[in-house]
Order: structure tokens, then sequence, then C-alpha cells
């Protein structure tokens, strides 16, 4: 079992309902969330989520997840040690360390 960073660019993190539909992906599968971060980064929201599952469960949650019609782009990270708040730098803007946006 790896840990993950999900990384979303979402259409709006504000409107009642998105994170509930996003996190409850998660929840069908039985994975439980450690870290929920929902921000707006460089004008855009992003929902950062923290878990642990196998390579194949993260990838079918990732394909799952881009079809929601909230999610504008989805991207899967190893965690290697990072917490969810680490993926959004200072100000909202993406992490200069660690990783970031860079991928």
């Amino acid at each position: 079992m790896t840990f993950w960073l999900c990384v979303l660019d979402v259409a709006s993190a504000s409107r009642p309902g998105v994170v509930a539909r996003l996190t409850g992906v998660f929840a069908e599968r039985g994975i439980s969330l450690s870290e929920v971060v929902a921000v707006e980064s460089h004008g855009r929201p992003t929902v950062v989520l923290a878990f642990a599952a196998t390579a194949h469960l993260c990838d079918h949650l990732a394909r799952r997840l881009a079809r929601s019609p909230d999610v504008r782009a989805v991207r899967m990270v190893p965690a290697d040690g990072r917490s969810a708040w680490e993926m959004i730098g200072p100000r909202g803007g993406p992490s200069t360390h660690g990783g970031g946006w860079g991928g």
C-alpha cells in the first residue's frame, strides 16, 4: 500500500456539494482520507486529498474522478512523506519545494 496525494483542478470548490461528491468517490471504495485541502491556487480552485491505496486502485480512482463534471484535471502523486498542504505553496500557489506542480 502506498500513500498518495490526489491533486484536482476543479470547476469550483466553493459550490455546495462539490467536495462531498469528490470525497464520495473514495468512500465508495472504502478509502479513508487522511487530509482534505480545498483552496484557490493561481485563480483556479484546487482540491488535494491524501490517502493510502494500491497503484491499481489509485489508477481506478484517477479515471473515475476524471469523469466527474466537477473535475478539470486529475494528478496522482506518491506522497513521499509530503502532506496535502505541501502541494499548495504560499498564498495558495503551487509548492516550489518537494515536487509541487512540476511533476
